[in-house]
């Protein structure tokens, strides 16, 4: 579940509502721009206060989404208009310090493992994952009238209640 407010108006009722919340800036923040309930924060109203310098600083609004529980990776894709192949799920590191102690930073490098997996992913997680990228890959053509060249960046969660998509891109990423 997800919300973009362009102002605070009814900010406080909908993060009320959500389990725990994750606030997303409206642009490019170097990776270092989400903020996550339980992580950079420890209450509504420090989100709240976070939400207010968003909106006094840029002006170009804000996401909040329902924060999920689960196992972050990446599987990049390459496009050469009518093929996709993927390459290998990738897991970043996101924290500063040893055993995930250090502040969230825009990401430190990723590893994959020798079986070009990860052990917390089902070949089922995989294959999801790849369908979502050759998905993007065909309504991309679709919606363009052209074929699409280049690199689909699709970044999950693994979740108990199974694959989410936590954001998408056209560029290289972790």
């Amino acid at each position: 579940e997800q919300r973009f407010f362009s102002d605070a108006s009814g900010l406080d009722g909908y993060m009320r509502d959500l389990q725990g919340f994750v606030i997303k800036p409206n642009g490019l923040t170097g990776g270092k721009g989400v903020k996550v309930l339980g992580d950079h924060f420890h209450s509504r109203t420090e989100g709240l206060d976070y939400c207010n310098e968003l909106f006094s600083s840029s002006g170009d609004g804000l996401l909040i989404e329902e924060k999920l529980d689960g196992e972050e990776f990446s599987i990049q894709s390459f496009c050469d208009g009518t093929n996709i192949a993927h390459s290998p799920p990738v897991q970043d590191h996101k924290r500063a310090h040893e055993g995930d102690k250090g502040p969230n930073t825009g990401g430190i490098g990723s590893y994959s493992c020798a079986d070009h997996c990860l052990p917390f992913l089902s070949p089922q997680t995989v294959r999801e994952a790849q369908s979502v990228n050759e998905l993007v890959f065909h309504s991309l053509m679709e919606a363009l009238g052209e074929p699409y060249r280049g690199i689909l960046y699709g970044n999950f969660m693994s979740t108990g209640n199974g694959l989410k998509v936590i954001e998408y891109n056209a560029r290289f990423g972790d």
